[in-house]
């Protein structure tokens, strides 16, 4: 019998050609710059909640809306009212300005609900200012006060002789004051009015001092005087150490300003030529002028506007110049006219003349006139809005 064989079944396997595919994470990518997005517009709500929170409130809200209106309805001048008082000293503050007089202080605005007066006896008034605040004070008095452009915020009685005051854009300022027992004293304070330091001395007199931009260090400006003659220091502090760590001797100069700008540094400004010192006390610039200076624009957090004037065929020339602390020229035009006043927020400068106000954008070279006559001061107000004060009125003018 023949053997009967069985078939045989041969296995073929089947490859798949089709490779996975890798998971698309790029939607997981997506989420997750959505959600650091999310979290970031969350950080800068919480910081401007805390930063503003004296703002964020329905009268605020109230009195800005009502400021655009006001403005909407002004066209392209303002009219702000103005303290009767001649000795009414004014300075920029939000949507309008600050004036410090005999009588008090006041908050001038175009909106009515937004305007303020607290009262005060001020033989002669002085006032300085930061970014949001303001100190207003009786020089050769005691009183002094802190106010916003919504009211007034501390006040405070002292048992010295206020001498002079700076504030910084911050609101930190440095007080200088007469002391039973010493001849002049420097008080810091932060910008919630609390004191951070005193230095008393019994060997200076003390002209003025300045707090840099974060309050940890401070300048003064001081004078001493014997048989040899009078001798001018400039002193440099940091809070909360007894000892200046820097002294420069400013011999024969006669300063006409010392402030701090945004960077720590020190300007020096002289009828002869500025002077600037490092935050360590070393001079980087010393710079004599070639020509005298007629006037000048400076607050604390800001470089000095220097303006010359000399004469030309056809009348005066007047020039604006302006450096930063390497020497750099930042500013540097002439006019031909009759100078009156200067002033700048940094960016736009003013400059007002006999029968015209020149407003100009160093960056762009936009350059505008406007014609006025008997105007005697101009301020640097906000975005970038000049005012004109006159004797009975003060003008907020815009530029475009």
């Amino acid at each position: 019998m023949a053997a009967q064989t069985r078939p045989t079944t041969k296995k073929t396997t089947v490859k798949n050609n089709i490779a996975k595919f890798r998971q698309d994470r790029r939607l997981l990518v997506v989420g997750l710059f959505e959600g650091l997005g999310l979290l970031l517009m969350l950080a800068v709500l919480v910081f401007s909640i805390v930063a503003y929170q004296e703002y964020l409130n329905p009268a605020s809200l109230r009195q800005g809306l009502r400021y655009l209106g006001a403005t909407a309805s002004q066209g392209n001048t303002a009219l702000l009212d103005i303290s009767p008082d001649e000795d009414a000293v004014y300075l920029p503050m939000g949507m309008g300005m600050i004036s410090s007089s005999r009588d008090g202080f006041r908050y001038h605005s175009m909106v009515e609900d937004n305007r303020f007066q607290g009262s005060g006896n001020f033989t002669n008034p002085a006032l300085t200012s930061g970014n949001r605040l303001a100190l207003v004070y009786n020089r050769g008095g005691s009183n002094l006060a802190v106010m916003t452009s919504y009211g007034q915020v501390w006040s405070k009685t002292l048992d010295s002789t206020i001498l002079s005051a700076s504030m910084n854009p911050k609101g930190a300022f440095a007080l200088v004051t007469n002391e039973t027992g010493y001849r002049c004293a420097v008080t810091v304070y932060n910008n919630k009015q609390e004191i951070l330091c005193k230095w008393l001395t019994s060997q200076y007199y003390i002209l003025s001092a300045s707090v840099n931009h974060n309050a940890s260090a401070f300048a003064a400006l001081c004078f001493s005087g014997n048989t040899d003659g009078v001798k001018t220091e400039l002193m440099l502090f940091r809070v909360g150490e007894e000892k200046a760590f820097a002294t420069v001797d400013l011999q024969n100069r006669s300063v006409c300003s010392v402030k701090y700008d945004n960077s720590g540094n020190l300007f020096i400004l002289c009828e002869s030529g500025l002077l600037i010192l490092n935050r360590d006390g070393n001079v980087i610039l010393d710079r004599s002028f070639s020509g005298n200076l007629t006037g000048f624009y400076h607050r604390e957090g800001q470089l000095p506007l220097l303006v010359f004037t000399r004469a030309a065929e056809d009348g005066e020339l007047v020039q604006l110049l302006m450096l930063d602390e390497a020497g750099k020229i930042l500013c540097n035009r002439e006019f031909a006219g009759t100078y009156v006043d200067a002033a700048t927020d940094g960016e736009v400068f003013h400059l007002l003349l006999r029968d015209k106000l020149i407003s100009f954008f160093p960056k762009d070279a936009a350059t505008t006139e406007i014609a006025c006559s008997g105007a005697a001061s101009v301020l640097a107000g906000s975005s970038h809005c000049p005012i004109l004060l006159y004797s009975d009125r003060a003008e907020k003018l815009k530029l475009h």
